[in-house]
């Protein structure tokens, strides 16, 4: 299912494609391109070029753990639904809940309601510190991504908080 993923504000800019090297970054892209066949890991569009690799999160909410689990491929409308409140903020609010509900096959109304979901939950995730743990087996694949393990972020480290009525 193509939902928001919404990172907490604390974790913003801790990412590994903002925090390795620009060339380590791009190897893991290759990778993760190669593994996926050009394909979206959501609507399934094969591109040669645009394909964004998203770095996917599990969020411990009982000891604000934010675990890099893995990597996907997704298309440039794909990655707005992950990030709908960067969409809504260059004006592509309605294209990318348009484009959940038309992946998801459910109604406009739905999408809204599960960005409206994803936002409270960031709103929740956003008032806590959290530390950056890399999988295990993850980190055997990518050692350079030692680099982020252990980083921590604490509210008020993000660049600003995301307004609800950009969302809606």
């Amino acid at each position: 299912m193509l939902v928001p993923a919404l990172v907490p504000e604390p974790l913003w800019g801790l990412s590994a494609a903002a925090k390795l090297p620009r060339s380590q970054w791009q190897a893991i892209r290759a990778e993760a391109l190669r593994l996926g066949d050009s394909r979206c890991a959501h609507c399934g569009t094969r591109h040669d070029k645009g394909l964004v690799c998203h770095e996917l999160w599990d969020y411990g909410e009982d000891d604000f753990v934010a675990t890099l689990a893995g990597f996907q491929i997704v298309c440039r409308d794909c990655t707005s639904v992950h990030h709908i409140g960067r969409a809504a903020k260059l004006g592509f609010k309605e294209q990318a809940l348009a484009h959940m509900a038309t992946v998801n096959g459910t109604s406009v109304e739905k999408a809204v309601n599960d960005a409206d979901a994803a936002y409270l939950l960031w709103r929740e995730r956003s008032d806590h510190g959290w530390r950056i743990r890399v999988d295990e087996m993850l980190l055997r694949a990518y050692p350079q991504l030692a680099t982020i393990d252990g980083l921590a972020g604490n509210p008020g480290d993000g660049r600003r908080r995301l307004d609800h009525r950009e969302i809606r």
